[in-house]
Formats: structure tokens, sequence, C-alpha cells
């Protein structure tokens, strides 16, 4: 076959510019680090290595609003541990307030205490975050939750959401809690029942209770026969004591309110003494239960009066209502200090289990009582109130950690898809580092020979 030298340099140089590529990509893979930089390079790498980046992505979203979700948690979760110092300070001056050795003049500088601090508590729940969002509002990140009104109530003015960021492909997580469930819906009382007491007919005009007897928060011993369908929930304790015995006995009856039947009796309640609940001991547990005419009852709850309550004292036991809000709690508090009840003075009392007189029964110290009672039925609000703040802050905590847990999982993954794509595309240095070397010395051979090839002919002969 025939070579023309014009085809002799043709195929030269067509193998030195294919050996200059080969190097130059090789040169561009160890100055890139990357071995696929083309897609043309190796098109199936880089195919899966484009679906990789585009889950890594999509993770790293994930991530950034994992850390933007943990930073409003940790805001919020602040917020609500203030508000459980606050109630905590405000809970024991209530029980520094049950002191009886203080006097009315240093019970209104508790009160303007209070006031102070219940404008703390206004403050803590219209708390905003850095971009002017308030907390507590709901979906309604730009209304002010709570107000106080013209009566001096404060009222709700957000709704019920929670804000949610989605965190991962399958979990949206709540960043805020709603002001209406953490202020405004506490339960009464030790959050079943709450006690309180209901007064005496034979003492006008305060129709306060008459005898020192103080009546605990109570407790539900067995929830099933609390929540049973048969029980109202509704009760009066009433007492009579006699003073013709030596010493004077006192006698009790639990009585129904919505059928109006004694437990003891099954029937109308008695109207004169000894009641049927038997005799009743100061400092005495009641169970609310009883032989009801034969149909025994038994509501699996307690509660416990202390003191000695006097002929026509009652209290009443009802069912918690879930809307007693904290600002309502810490305004009763601060009236009872400013307003307590009025003392008794000396006065004759007929008592119904005798109707007779016994004159000159001195009951100076109903108003104490009273105001015992009162008290106590505050403390009892202030705790359910910090059992929604602890529940709330439970909740927080947990989601908290799950945004830990998830973190942890987002940043093993993103690892996991670095190092996918690495295997994928990024460049082996030994094996680039080896191949340059080999096609520099092939570039060199084929420079050579072309020198060689392109340097014969016939005139060097002559």
């Amino acid at each position: 076959m025939r070579v023309s030298t014009a085809q002799l340099y043709d195929v030269g140089i067509s193998g030195l510019q294919r050996n200059q590529s080969s190097l130059l990509n090789t040169q561009n893979q160890l100055s890139t680090g990357k071995r696929v930089i083309n897609p043309s390079d190796d098109p199936v790498a880089s195919a899966r290595a484009l679906v990789l980046s585009q889950s890594q992505n999509v993770n790293s979203q994930y991530l950034t609003n994992q850390k933007a979700a943990n930073s409003q948690l940790q805001l919020v979760e602040g917020t609500v541990g203030s508000l459980n110092d606050l109630l905590q300070y405000i809970r024991s001056q209530a029980v520094a307030a049950g002191n009886p050795a203080l006097t009315n003049s240093e019970r209104q500088s508790m009160a303007s205490d209070l006031e102070s601090c219940f404008q703390d508590l206004l403050g803590i729940a219209n708390t905003q975050d850095g971009t002017g969002q308030y907390l507590f509002s709901g979906f309604q990140g730009q209304t002010k939750p709570f107000a106080v009104t013209s009566t001096g109530a404060v009222q709700y003015q957000g709704d019920d959401g929670q804000v949610s960021v989605q965190v991962s492909s399958s979990r949206q997580i709540a960043i805020t809690d709603a002001g209406s469930d953490l202020f405004m819906r506490i339960r009464q009382g030790n959050g079943s029942f709450a006690t309180a007491t209901s007064g005496n007919a034979f003492n006008a005009p305060t129709n306060q209770n008459l005898g020192t007897g103080v009546i605990d928060q109570g407790s539900v011993l067995d929830p099933t026969k609390w929540n049973a369908t048969t029980n109202s929930g509704s009760f009066s304790i009433t007492f009579a004591r006699d003073y013709t015995a030596s010493p004077p006995t006192t006698t009790y009856d639990i009585v129904d309110t919505t059928s109006n039947t004694s437990i003891f009796t099954g029937a109308a309640p008695s109207a004169t003494g000894p009641l049927p609940g038997g005799t009743f001991v100061p400092g005495q547990t009641i169970k609310l239960a009883g032989p009801n005419g034969g149909t025994p009852v038994d509501y699996g709850a307690s509660i416990t009066i202390t003191g000695q309550p006097e002929d026509g004292d009652t209290f009443a036991i009802s069912p918690s209502k879930s809307n007693q809000d904290i600002f309502q709690t810490v305004q009763s508090f601060i009236n009872l200090l400013k307003n307590p009840p009025t003392q008794g003075t000396s006065q004759s009392v007929t008592h119904s289990n005798l109707g007779a007189t016994a004159t000159g029964y001195n009951i100076n110290g109903s108003g104490t009582t009273e105001f015992a009672n009162q008290l106590g039925g505050i403390i009892s609000n202030l705790d359910q109130a910090l059992d929604k703040v602890n529940t709330v802050r439970a909740s927080q905590g947990s989601r908290m950690n799950e945004l830990d847990s998830l973190t942890s999982a987002g940043q093993a993954m993103d690892t996991q898809y670095q190092s996918s794509i690495s295997d994928l595309v990024d460049v082996d240095y030994y094996s680039a580092i080896s191949q340059l070397f080999k096609q520099l010395v092939q570039l060199e051979a084929a420079q050579k020979a072309f020198v060689q090839i392109t340097g014969l002919g016939l005139f060097k002969l002559l």
C-alpha cells in the first residue's frame, strides 16, 4: 500500500492530539478532584450522582429546618420556663398568705407585689420572637394574643393552631403552643373536682360557714368509679352539731345535689340532726361512698376537712371545669388579699339539730376560716396551672429530643450521600497520577516517533 507524505503527517498529528487530549483530561481530573467532569465522561455515574445530589439537597434543607425549629422551640421552652418560675413564686406567696399572723396591711403589700406579677404574667403571655411574631397566638402570629378588657378580665385573641415545620419527609413538628391551651384551659381543683365552702344559712347576712372547718382539694382514689356515668360529680357535705352532748358531737351527711338525695339514706336530706353519715372528727377523711338506702354507692373519691365545722356549715364538691385561666386565678388571689371575707361578730345562733338557741355563740373566726378555704382553692388552681405548664414543657422537651435524633440521622445521611457521590464522581488520585505518567510517556514517544518519521527522505542520502 502506498503511503503518502501527507498521510504520514495526518496520522502523526492525530495521534499527538489524541494523546494530548487524554493527558489534558487527566490533568483536569487531578486539578478538579473529579473523575466525572462532564456527563459524557461517565453517563451512568453522572445520572446516579445527580439523583444522589438532589436527595442530598433535600436532606440539607431538612437539616436547616431542624435547626430553625430547634432554635424556635428553645425560645418557647425558655419562655414557658419563665412562666413556671413566676407561677412558683405566686404559689409561694399564696402559701405565705395563709399565715394567720399576717396583718391586713401586710396582705395589702403582698397584693401590690402580685399586681406586678400579674403584669409580668401578661408580658410573658405576649412574648414575641426575633421576627416580631407572637409565640402564643397560634396561627395569628401578627395578633397580640392577650388583652385586658374593660372589666379587667384577660381575653385571648389568637386561635388554637400550632405552627409546624417540615423536618423530614414524613414528619412535621410543632414549634409553638397555643396560648388558649397553656393559659386559658386550666382545670379547677384537683383536676377531677373542685371543693369550696357553700355557706351557712344561719349566719346572716354573710352566710359564711360558722366553724373553723377547712376542706382540702380532695383526691380521686379510683378514676373508673369517679368517671362512671352514675356519678353526677356534684355533692354537698352538711354538718350538724349537738350541744346537748358533753362534749358536743358533730355529724354529717353527703347529698347528691343533682338528685337531692343522701348517699347514706337514698332519700331527701334530713333537716335536723343527728345526720346519717355518722360522727365527724376534725381531720377526718370522708369518702364519697355510702349505703344509699340499700343500694351502696362508691364514687372513688375522698376529701379531708380539718378544724371544727359548726351546725349548718356546708361544703360543696363540683366537677372541675376546664376553662379556669391563669389570669383569673392570680386576679382572684389579688382580690382575696385586698378584700378578705368579713369577720363575724358574736351573735346568737339557732341550731338546726335542736331547734334551740345557743346564746352568745362566738363566730368571730368565720371570716378567717372563709379566707383559708378560698385560699386553698386558689392554691389548688395554681397547682393545676403548674401541672399544665409542666405538661407543655414536657411536650416541648420531647419535640426537641426528637429534633436532636432527626438531626443526628440527617447528618449521618448527609455523610453517606457525600461518600456515595464521591465514589461515583471523585478522582482516584493514585490511579490518576499513574495514568498521567503513562500518558506523558506515550506522548513523548509519539512526539519522538513523529519527528523520526517526518524526517525520512531520499534527499538526506544524496
